[in-house]
């Protein structure tokens, strides 16, 4: 699987998953000086495209999943919450490369606070999702997202994400759903020891240093 990774930070989410898991990471996209040293680091030899506002690259068909963490600010409960008024949003620029590259799949992380943002102040509750979804419907994508909070997989901190999950329409596929994958992968760790229920603190020790 073909990766590239837009709004990157310094790598530490989808970058290393992605690796993780077997993908091929054949881009970055991030323009903070202090990431991009870390990244270059991280990545060593992987091309970055920086400020994903001025992403040009055009791959029609050849990255197999796009990737992307674009800033929460504008959209995050403890902000202003100004939406695409926010010169921050990097969101509609997520979207546009994704439509100019064409992957099979994409996978957008963000704060819950997304999902009722409007997309202006005093706008509709939520209109910003609804509009980002039918722009995500009219590029031929079919798409489900999901909240979910770090300390269910061991995360030292506890947060709630929203996971955005996309596919082509190009790709068939069939399966049946049993048991949800996030109650799998909850029911992994709490029968490894209900990890999921421990405080931050309570698992901080319990980390290596690196």
């Amino acid at each position: 699987m073909r990766q590239l990774d837009l709004c990157s930070g310094v790598g530490a989410g989808f970058g290393i998953a992605g690796l993780r898991a077997g993908w091929e990471l054949v881009g970055i996209c991030e323009n903070d000086n202090y990431c991009t040293d870390i990244l270059s680091k991280r990545f060593p030899g992987v091309h970055n495209y920086g400020d994903v506002r001025g992403l040009s690259v055009r791959k029609p068909g050849q990255i197999d999943v796009l990737t992307a963490s674009p800033p929460c600010q504008p959209f995050s409960i403890n902000g202003k919450r100004l939406g695409a008024t926010d010169e921050r949003d990097c969101f509609p620029a997520v979207l546009e490369s994704i439509t100019r590259i064409q992957p099979k799949f994409f996978c957008i992380e963000n704060v819950t606070g997304l999902l009722t943002c409007p997309d202006y102040p005093g706008q509709p509750t939520g209109s910003y999702f609804r509009g980002a979804i039918a722009t995500i419907d009219s590029y031929g994508y079919d798409a489900e997202w999901i909240c979910v909070c770090s300390g269910h997989f061991a995360a030292p901190f506890l947060r709630q994400r929203l996971l955005l999950v996309g596919i082509s329409r190009c790709i068939k596929l069939n399966w049946e759903r049993t048991t949800p994958w996030t109650n799998q992968a909850r029911n992994t760790i709490e029968k490894a020891g209900t990890v999921a229920q421990r405080r931050s603190g309570d698992i901080l020790h319990t980390l290596p240093f690196r």
